[in-house]
């Protein structure tokens, strides 16, 4: 990689230690991203532009991903015997699916002979159990996806403007907020959430009049119920721009009911295979077919195209040749709407309600029945008088509903919560809540719904 590439990088990343008043004047001079991110960025734009024109360019990159894995990368050419596959359908026919325990049995295995490490990073994937997944992914990966990504937030009307971030960032003590005059972010430490920091939050962003917030949902949630409660003004706001977690129906209904912006949800992962986000007009994630090879599958393998089904994310890079992914199994799953939206009328996968950590989101009985947090669904009303919710398993048969309350939850609420809950679980399980004044996260930031040390 060329020593200015490197240096581009290295000043995106470490921007935001200069003085927050400095980075901003300097931010509001940068109103071009192409001069950030470079022609790559602009280039994949003009792709994304105009997605119909890239259709056989996206099966000549997976067909040119797929050959060279199987010739360079040692776990494909045993799978395949070195022999080619020359169309997309022979790839769904051939190609077998990994996971991320098929990589963790022998990760060098899917390392490119004569891999030149200099030109990629090591990241580590989240995980509610277990060994992370180590990959290696393009070092020059940030043109693309800021391109991937600026482009799907203009749907929420975003045009290079400044945005708050309240993510997976620790500020030090005593410090409000960082500037990134690149990027254009006003960094906020999502892990002091307290009332007394968001009251600053708030005060930063109105002072600036900041048009969108980047934020965990999670985070969101408290955010939003905080200003509601305070009756701040929050009308130069345009859209909090989401992802990393799941997000629930009452979140997307609650937080634009408290502040009247919208909460535009959008879906990556480290392994850096496929991408989607929310369409202008509805909560439905559109799959951008640019970005990575995307499949549906049930737990047999098959392409679920049935409206309504419930099928596992699956991907496959475009990009990454030193460490390629080949029917990546990512553990979260979605439900199948269609390959055509009826609202923008873009042709692309439609789907609703994408759910990560499938397996880590089981609540367990005493006798090792289960329900899932989703069947736990509460009435709009109690979303209303909470404004966090957290559920805690330390052992079968008990669980702990952790709520931050807000001044309009009574007792009659609580055991409107405790009946609720409990008669979802057998009548064996204990349910008790707990108040709390804010809720446990990963060392990531990211938020968990459940947090469990039950054995699945």
């Amino acid at each position: 990689m060329k020593i200015l590439e490197q240096l581009k990088i290295s000043v995106l990343k470490n921007s935001h230690r200069l003085p927050a008043g400095l980075n901003f004047a300097l931010s509001k001079c940068n109103n071009d991203p192409q001069r950030i991110y470079g022609k790559a960025y602009q280039s994949c734009l003009a792709e994304l532009r105009n997605p119909a024109a890239g259709e056989a360019l996206r099966e000549e990159r997976l067909l040119a991903i797929v050959n060279n894995a199987i010739r360079d990368v040692p776990y494909y050419r045993r799978q395949y015997g070195g022999q080619p596959i020359h169309s997309v359908e022979a790839f769904k026919a051939i190609a077998g699916f990994i996971s991320k325990q098929t990589v963790q049995e022998d990760p060098a295995a899917f390392r490119q002979e004569h891999f030149h490490e200099r030109e990629y990073d090591l990241v580590t994937t989240g995980g509610t159990s277990g060994k992370p997944l180590q990959l290696y992914v393009p070092r020059n990966r940030y043109a693309r996806e800021w391109a991937t990504v600026h482009h799907a937030w203009s749907r929420a009307g975003f045009r290079f403007d400044h945005r708050a971030v309240l993510r997976n960032h620790r500020l030090p003590a005593g410090r409000v907020c960082a500037v990134n005059p690149f990027t254009k972010e006003i960094i906020f430490d999502n892990f002091r959430l307290t009332e007394e920091y968001m009251a600053e939050v708030y005060k930063v962003i109105r002072k600036y009049r900041i048009p969108f917030m980047h934020a965990y949902p999670s985070a969101v949630q408290q955010f939003s119920a905080f200003c509601h409660r305070e009756q701040l003004d929050l009308s130069f706001l345009r859209a909090f721009l989401c992802s990393s977690e799941n997000v629930y129906p009452h979140q997307l209904d609650t937080v634009r009911e408290q502040t009247g912006a919208r909460l535009f949800s959008f879906y990556g992962h480290s392994e850096k295979l496929v991408f989607g986000a929310f369409c202008e007009f509805t909560d439905h994630f559109h799959m951008d077919p640019d970005y990575g090879f995307f499949e549906l599958v049930d737990e047999n393998g098959a392409t679920v195209n049935t409206p309504g089904m419930t099928g596992e994310i699956t991907g496959t890079t475009l990009y990454n040749n030193g460490m390629p992914l080949i029917r990546y199994r990512t553990g979260d799953f979605a439900e199948y709407l269609g390959d055509h939206c009826p609202h923008c009328h873009r042709n692309m996968p439609v789907l609703r309600r994408i759910m990560g950590r499938w397996n880590g989101e089981k609540v367990y009985n005493r006798d090792g029945s289960y329900v899932t947090t989703t069947a736990l669904n509460l009435h709009d009303d109690l979303y209303r008088k909470i404004d966090g919710l957290q559920y805690y398993q330390r052992e079968k048969g008990q669980l702990e509903i952790r709520i931050i309350r807000n001044p309009a939850f009574t007792p009659a609420d609580e055991a409107k919560l405790l009946h609720s809950i409990s008669t979802k679980l057998s009548p064996s399980s204990t349910v008790t809540v707990r108040h709390v004044e804010w809720l446990e996260r990963k060392q990531n930031g990211k938020f968990l719904l459940l947090i469990s040390n039950v054995e699945s």
